[in-house]
């Protein structure tokens, strides 16, 4: 007898429920130790269950990073939305302070978000297109910025890619193991916040 049709809201909870417990499992281990095996067994269905939402754990990779895009993307949008010309600087720290503060808390997020390959090799455009949002994001970020006379007029496409990577560098720094010691990654992550904010600025 066939199954029935699960609605599309039961469908987007199941869907959510599997990326939450994949997100849980990375937590705990490297993105290569999370198996559909071991994220079934943590969200108590079976493997075979998995594949009826996900083509398949690249799939589920993929899905989780757009998500997690859209979050961060959620966030700053709300900096221009609920500022004006004397406090967007103030939200601005507070969301890329927001940001980073994930990033620490969930460090195997970030690796899998910016560092770990995805398969097969035509993935990768998931990735490319990914950093492209970000990348428009703090473009239009900083178009409206400059247009209110609050940030220092630059290239916003160059002013853009400047600012993600100063705020991404610590952490890259810190997953080779060329700042060792976290408490130093923070200092390091704070000069850098203070850099970031002058340079868009100019003060």
């Amino acid at each position: 007898m066939p199954r029935p049709r699960q609605t599309s809201e039961k469908i987007i909870a199941m869907q959510s429920h599997i990326m939450d417990t994949t997100l849980s499992l990375l937590d705990e281990l490297e993105p290569d130790e999370v198996s559909i095996r071991r994220i079934a067994q943590r969200a108590h269905i079976s493997p075979m269950a998995i594949y009826c939402y996900f083509k398949n754990r690249d799939e589920l990779v993929k899905a989780i990073i757009g998500r997690q895009e859209k979050q961060v993307s959620e966030r700053f949008n709300e900096v221009l939305a609920d500022s004006n010309d004397n406090n967007i600087i103030p939200h601005l720290r507070t969301a890329l302070t927001d940001y980073l503060n994930i990033v620490k808390a969930r460090p195997r997020i970030f690796r899998l978000l910016w560092i770990t390959p995805l398969r097969p090799p035509s993935a990768s455009f998931h990735r490319n297109t990914l950093i492209e949002e970000q990348i428009n994001l703090f473009s239009d970020l900083f178009q409206k910025g400059m247009a209110r006379g609050v940030f220092i007029k630059r290239d916003p496409k160059v002013a853009s890619l400047t600012m993600i990577s100063l705020i991404n560098a610590p952490m890259f720094l810190f997953f080779q193991d060329l700042i060792s010691d976290s408490t130093l990654r923070d200092r390091v992550i704070s000069e850098t916040l203070d850099i970031t904010l002058r340079y868009i600025t100019g003060e």
